[in-house]
């Protein structure tokens, strides 16, 4: 299954390996008997979830980035350059 592009997330990868993975099961590979096959309650629900998450990241809903983004820290108490006011 290397062939996707190393540039998509993991989990868009892992997405298209595992419809990759039903279209097998369902059609057989190329050396088989051509017998039509069906998937199997967890199969069927792997494949809906990968198609959520193509469906969500083609959509430009998620990135599926590997770092999550960081919110800025807040600035420390102790460190500010204010100086006091005399009167």
């Amino acid at each position: 299954m290397g062939y996707f592009s190393e540039g998509l997330p993991p989990r868009v990868r892992t997405a298209l390996e595992v419809l990759e993975h039903c279209r097998v099961q369902l059609a057989g590979d190329c050396c088989s008997i051509s017998q039509q096959k069906e998937l199997t309650p967890a199969q069927a629900a792997m494949q809906r979830q990968a198609h959520q998450v193509l469906t969500l990241y083609l959509a430009g809903e998620m990135d599926y980035g590997d770092q999550p983004p960081k919110s800025p820290n807040p600035p420390d108490e102790d460190t500010g350059t204010a100086a006091p006011v005399c009167v």
